[in-house]
């Protein structure tokens, strides 16, 4: 496929086979290494940039235009992650700026960072933490005002 051809395709508003067209170019001009290394990019990219919806493994096929079982194979090959597992930290991620930042319920927050059911949130942040999401803001909140405490105060909260 010529670059010409990508063009007419646009003009054309075939976007599904223009984006094909384009992944063949780019295998055929640049190594495959590397082409492994930025559609990886541009499927973390993607993630980021979505993790809040109903996120799928095969939305993300779709978008770069490859197949499933190809884009887990790659997706573990460059992250050490599969690509459920690296969905999950970044909704945990999310949520625990959630958590230290607002007064949202947890519930809240697990459907804010893509989570449908409370219960497999839980699971997971605990899995990922070491510690439910309920102690991680207790536990962030006594931090932070520590800190505020010890940076206007200039020294040290007494403990009981």
């Amino acid at each position: 496929m010529r670059k010409e051809d990508i063009i007419l395709l646009l003009e054309e508003d075939n976007l599904i086979e223009a984006r094909r067209a384009i992944n063949e170019l780019l295998l055929k001009t640049v190594d495959k290494d590397t082409y492994l290394f930025f559609t990886v990019e541009k499927i973390v990219e993607y993630i980021e940039k979505n993790y809040m919806c109903n996120l799928k493994l095969v939305n993300v096929s779709r978008y770069v235009n490859l197949s499933q079982e190809y884009i887990s194979k790659m997706f573990k090959q460059y992250t050490g992650l599969c690509f459920v597992d690296y969905l999950s930290y970044v909704r945990i991620n999310s949520a625990e700026e959630l958590l230290t930042n607002t007064n949202l319920s947890i519930k809240v927050i697990a459907g804010k960072v893509g989570f449908k059911d409370v219960g497999y949130f839980n699971k997971k942040f605990k899995e990922i933490n070491g510690c439910t999401a309920k102690y991680f803001r207790l536990r962030t909140s006594e931090l932070l005002k520590d800190f505020v405490y010890e940076t206007n105060c200039g020294g040290e909260k007494e403990r009981k």
